[in-house]
């Protein structure tokens, strides 16, 4: 795969990504109390209260940060444009007369867009889920193909390249909204609907969430989400969707303006955004209502900033006094603390790529570099550190705990693989759904893509110890951690772990690829294949007879190149394809369809949407409830209760809802949980749960589950004295057991 850059790489711009910057059926059941321990409105300390104004004000730096970008990349396209460096061979006129693709290139894509739509339809509809899940590929290959082929193109120009490697990744993003337009559904998103919802009616941060302690403590999307609908009176899922594209734009934007920087090469940094979106979490995990969403694009424009607004990587100084070095540095360190507030492990990483670049600075030496970048990457490292650390040890914030507890899983799994036990079957989930084969191969295939094309960009990329380039350096070694993502897989714990490094990994694998690309070995240059052309048209050829003239035999370099750039889009498709169906989870994840049990937004239907929405009308909000997991996270994120689960409170209740009798077990653990109401799904019944557990990690017979829970299991709360049916609406039943915990 190789692609002609036609601007001469450098070291580094110093002059064109400058930024500016704005200036500033049921029965009521009266007489229900609010148990103790529940927030409310009165008494919140004054330190952790919010107002619109400060949701709006963290809005605005998100907006802010998308608008300086966009101005960074159309400072870059104007000088593109001036400075534009034709074809090889091409005339000044031929130059002048290059088209510009975008409007057709646009117009396809928002057809992709109409047939996600369509897929969706025949999800809700029943249709077979076998041709939907197919057409949901296609739909997503219309998106990708046309700006695929225009960015590999040697010849479009440097404005038609901004404008669609930025329209690439944000028609992705509107196609995952697409999927669920009206309401969050999935798992991590209905976690984080819920600290919404806390932020929005307690008016303070830091409320405790039972679902994931961790989440109160990173409220960076919540609060900028909270801050769009105060502004705008957008409902919070439209709100959310304006924060998410506001995101696309500031992590694709400011990763062009870092490889541009580096490379000296706009076309690089546009290669490297494509390469990006083909990392296994760009359309599904790193495109939903998470935190991790919002803290990745804010933790590359922190990097943009640092190397943009200090001289780093190109020797140029911002002055010798302390406050002329200190000046430029306000906005990395408050992009930083954005991070920091929004999500601990980006955070983290954050930091550890500040100090790796700041050692790598001082390793390979220069003394130009080391005095523009030197003083402004130890500063911001070391006050990024201090930030990281406070956040972290906050009063009450878990995420020692959860840390801990991500680990021994990971190290469990993996011990039991050392030993010979199987703790994950690919391609395979719980309930037994299995993936179509040929997205199997297709899954194999963007591994072996990706790898072919990292080894020999990997070696390439020594280039930049030679040239001293710390930044690069850096970039390139996070390029070697893409064999995680594979390996991951292996175990259940591990899987998720090596899909969230994606994210991370792959602005190395952008880098590394995009480079290659724009400047290929000498035995894959374009000049060898155009030599056909000038053997040609010498001048013993110019007594031949007429088919064996020159223009004839010209026509190879043509082909040539049209076969070099099918080829590459090809392996691009299939690098995108593949990584997205690896990093999509099963089948069932990708688009709506029929009802299935513990199968996150297969789980959330009519029914337990309406029992949700009754909790919150005749409920007073913060009642301590226990459901399965997707009628809890209902519970929770739309009726506005205290959904207990053992990562919260320490407690396993799962035998008062999968015991097959009452016992005297589960009348204490309603007493000791608190516990006012019951929400049983009899639809459990009927099914494996396809996420592996009916309620969470560790319940009553998870590990050695081989049959559905029985239906004696769900019913038992019928017959039980003091257990009182308030509601039922033939699937979801609902129970008030207050009178079980007070005896």
């Amino acid at each position: 795969m190789t692609v002609v850059d036609h601007q001469a790489p450098g070291d580094g711009i110093t002059t064109t990504d400058a930024i500016t910057t704005p200036d500033s059926v049921t029965t009521t059941t009266d007489g229900i109390t609010t148990p103790d321990g529940i927030p409310s409105a009165d008494g919140i300390p004054s330190a952790d209260s919010v107002t619109s104004a400060d949701s709006a004000g963290t809005a605005e730096v998100v907006a802010s940060g998308a608008t300086a970008v966009g101005v960074a990349l159309l400072e870059a396209s104007a000088s593109d444009q001036a400075g534009a460096i034709p074809a090889p061979g091409a005339s000044g006129e031929a130059a002048r007369r290059r088209r510009d693709l975008t409007g057709p290139v646009l117009l396809t894509m928002s057809l992709g867009l109409l047939l996600v739509a369509y897929c969706v339809q025949r999800g809700r509809g029943g249709e077979d889920q076998v041709t939907t899940e197919s057409l949901y590929w296609v739909a997503l290959s219309i998106i990708f193909l046309p700006p695929t082929v225009r960015l590999l193109h040697p010849r479009t120009g440097g404005r038609e390249l901004i404008i669609l490697s930025l329209a690439l990744p944000l028609a992705l993003q509107v196609s995952r909204t697409v999927l669920y337009p009206t309401r969050f559904v999935f798992h991590d998103e209905l976690v984080h609907e819920s600290v919404l919802n806390h932020i929005a009616q307690y008016r303070h941060l830091f409320t405790p969430n039972p679902l994931l302690p961790v989440t109160p403590y990173y409220p960076g999307l919540e609060v900028a989400t909270d801050g769009v609908r105060a502004l705008t009176g957008l409902p919070a899922h439209t709100a959310a969707a304006v924060v998410l594209v506001l995101a696309r734009v500031v992590l694709s934007g400011s990763f062009i303006l870092i490889v541009r920087r580096l490379t000296g090469s706009t076309r690089a940094g546009c290669l490297a955004s494509l390469v990006y979106v083909c990392n296994p979490q760009f359309v599904f995990f790193n495109g939903q209502f998470s935190y991790q969403t919002i803290a990745l694009p804010l933790a590359v424009l922190a990097l943009y900033l640092v190397l943009s607004r200090t001289g780093a990587e190109t020797g140029t100084g911002t002055g010798t006094r302390t406050a002329d070095r200190l000046r430029p540095l306000i906005l990395p360190l408050a992009a930083l603390s954005a991070v920091a507030f929004s999500h601990h492990l980006t955070s983290m990483l954050l930091v550890a790529a500040l100090w790796g670049w700041l050692g790598m600075t001082l390793i390979l030496g220069g003394r130009g570099r080391r005095d523009g970048s030197v003083f402004a990457l130890t500063v911001v490292a070391g006050i990024g550190t201090l930030i990281v650390i406070g956040a972290s040890l906050r009063p009450g914030n878990t995420l020692g705990s959860y840390l801990l507890g991500i680990y021994r899983g990971s190290a469990g799994d993996v011990a039991k693989l050392t030993e010979g036990q199987q703790t994950h079957e690919l391609f395979h989930d719980s309930g037994g759904i299995v993936t179509p084969r040929w997205q199997q191969y297709v899954s194999f295939g963007s591994i072996v893509v990706v790898m072919a094309a990292l080894v020999p960009a990997a070696i390439k990329a020594r280039v930049w110890v030679r040239r001293r380039a710390a930044l690069a350096v850096v970039l390139s070694l996070t390029a070697l951690l893409y064999p995680v993502i594979p390996a991951g897989h292996l175990t259940a714990a591990t899987s998720e772990v090596g899909d969230r490094a994606s994210g991370f990994a792959f602005l190395g694998v952008g880098f590394v690829v995009a480079w290659l690309l724009v400047d290929p070995p000498r035995w894959a240059s374009t000049s060898r294949w155009a030599s056909a052309s000038r053997w040609a048209s010498a001048s013993r050829w110019a007594s031949a007879p007429r088919w064996a003239s020159a223009p004839r035999w010209a026509s190879m370099s043509r082909w040539a190149s049209a076969s070099r750039l099918l080829v590459s889009t090809a392996a691009f498709l299939v690098a995108f394809v593949g990584g997205e169906i690896i990093g999509a989870g099963p089948v069932w994840l990708r688009v709506p369809g029929p009802y299935l049990v513990s199968a996150d937004p297969r789980s959330v239907d009519a029914a337990n949407l309406a029992a949700a929405h009754w909790l919150a009308d005749h409920v007073p909000p913060g009642s301590p409830i226990y459901a399965d997991r997707v009628s809890g996270l209902l519970a929770s994120a739309i009726g506005h209760q205290y959904t207990v689960r053992h990562v919260g409170s320490g407690i396993d209740a799962s035998p008062v809802l999968l015991g097959t009798t009452f016992t005297a077990v589960d009348r204490q653990l309603i007493r000791h949980a608190g516990l006012a109401y019951v929400v049983v799904d009899r639809r459990d019944a009927t099914d494996l749960p396809h996420v592996g557990v009916y309620i969470e990690s560790g319940e009553l017979g998870g590990e050695s589950r081989q049959a559905p829970v029985p239906i004696s299991a769900l019913d038992k709360f019928a017959t039980v004295n003091g257990a009182r049916r308030v509601y039922d609406n033939g699937s979801i039943v609902i129970y008030d057991v207050r009178a079980l915990r007070a005896s």
